[in-house]
């Protein structure tokens, strides 16, 4: 099966046309109608982001969230006269064997390319499969050499500390305690004390995800929380702390997001535009300035908590947020360690808390400025600013020496061209006159392939 990047001629295109004018009509699609079917709308993709990958242009409409409705309704009616396409062409297109003699001369059969796959890494036990850091890439790799990186990154003792045996029961009895008084204090109600307690959790399972943008690929560490102890209680603070971040002026939910924002803007000759980035966010974290950003929000919080039913005092909600942060731990390889610096990615919690931290350090830099920046926007530890050419250096020493207790290192990112620079998805172009124009954008390393609609 041809994949959505191979296919990039005008009959492909309208082709996806023909399928989203017509979402209602019965298809009578042909064998290479199915092909651009199934690599297009199988895992649920948008189809109008498609259709722009192969124009390799994006046509924003002012009436953004009644199109994306709109879209979004096409999208459902096409899925299920598509899956009928697909089903139709893989398990058998014709003759009494359900086309099983036809599916063996097909070099593009999903299931011959599994079975070929399932055999490759049999016979070979040495290697594993892992998902690249970015990209949406598959990469195999010796299980030495991943062993030997996972080993290196762990033995860092200013971020790991190895462990004498499991934590888990110990930190199972705090957590019972903690949820245990706050509905003894009718705190919560029963339901949430269900909802937040744990007694059979396993302690989570440290990864590494080749950084195939980095030299010498090393891992990005990851500690997926979900069936651990602290998974619940991680969850529900999370999504509190969550509402009251991320509704900053500059802040962008994607890059439709970043598109928006920047339709009418025109920049002065003697601006420029700059991408930062921060290395190693999670692992750089100032735990302590991270519970302090997040109480100084309180009052916003405790209104969130009683509109869910919870009276949980300020105390009591910063204590939780500590046990979060004080025991993360994971284990590789039957060995336990805990994480002393920074916070681990893979938790809710961990990631509410580090935005928290960026947006404070944005509005703290940019606060203090003596000139007025033309736009600022940030998604994540990404930023886009567009301030004069004289002070580019001096904003990028701000922001690393503003605070000398976190360890955040931000990085220039390097622009195309003068006029050209790459943010999320988008190409950022100042044309003459200072008029801002974006693009579609794809990096080096992207695989071609979208994340399934249904995917979490």
């Amino acid at each position: 099966m041809n994949k959505v990047e191979n296919v990039e001629n005008d009959q492909t295109s309208n082709n996806v046309d023909k399928v989203i004018q017509q979402p209602q009509q019965q298809q009578q699609l042909t064998l290479h109608d199915a092909e651009v079917a199934v690599s297009v709308a199988a895992s649920g993709t948008d189809l109008r982001l498609v259709k722009c990958n192969y124009n390799e242009t994006c046509s924003y409409n002012q009436s953004y969230e009644n199109e994306q409705k709109q879209l979004e309704k096409r999208n459902n009616e096409l899925r299920p006269e598509i899956t009928k396409v697909i089903e139709t062409h893989m398990i058998g297109r014709s003759g009494s064997d359900g086309g099983r003699s036809d599916r063996k001369n097909d070099p593009y059969d999903i299931h011959i390319k599994i079975g070929v796959t399932k055999r490759f890494l049999v016979n070979n036990p040495e290697l594993m499969v892992l998902q690249a850091d970015k990209g949406n890439r598959t990469i195999i790799l010796h299980l030495a050499e991943y062993y030997e990186k996972m080993i290196n990154l762990l033995s860092d003792t200013n971020t790991y500390e190895k462990l004498e045996s499991d934590p888990t029961l110990k930190i199972q009895n705090e957590l019972y305690e903690l949820i245990s008084n706050w509905h003894k204090q009718k705190f919560i109600s029963k339901r949430q004390v269900n909802n937040l307690a744990c007694k059979n959790g396993t302690a989570p399972r440290i990864y590494g995800l080749p950084k195939i943008h980095k030299p010498d690929c090393p891992l990005r560490p990851v500690t997926p929380f979900c069936g651990s102890l602290l998974a619940s209680l991680a969850k529900c603070l999370a999504t509190v702390i969550q509402k009251i971040t991320c509704k900053a002026s500059t802040h962008v939910k994607n890059s439709w997001d970043v598109v928006e924002k920047l339709r009418e803007i025109s920049i002065p000759d003697d601006y420029t535009i700059l991408s930062l980035d921060v290395k190693s966010m999670f692992t750089n974290i100032s735990s302590r300035r991270a519970v302090v950003g997040t109480m100084k929000r309180w009052d916003r919080i405790a209104d969130d908590l009683r509109a869910n039913g919870m009276e949980i005092p300020r105390a009591s909600f910063e204590r939780a947020i500590l046990s979060c942060i004080n025991n993360s731990y994971c284990q590789f390889k039957g060995v336990f360690y805990k994480q002393i610096q920074g916070t681990p990615m893979g938790s809710p919690i961990y990631c509410a808390i580090a935005y928290v931290v960026m947006e404070d350090f944005e509005n703290e830099i940019i606060s203090s400025l003596s000139y007025t920046l033309v736009f600022s926007l940030r998604f994540d530890d990404d930023y886009l600013i567009c301030l004069p050419k004289d002070q580019v250096i001096e904003l990028l020493y701000r922001f690393n020496g503003h605070d000398d207790e976190s360890l955040l290192k931000f990085i220039l990112e390097e622009s195309y061209s003068e006029r050209e620079i790459a943010f999320l998805d988008v190409m950022v172009t100042v044309e003459d006159g200072g008029k801002v124009v974006t693009n579609w954008y794809r990096k080096e390393y992207w695989s071609g392939s979208y994340i399934n609609y249904l995917s979490s």
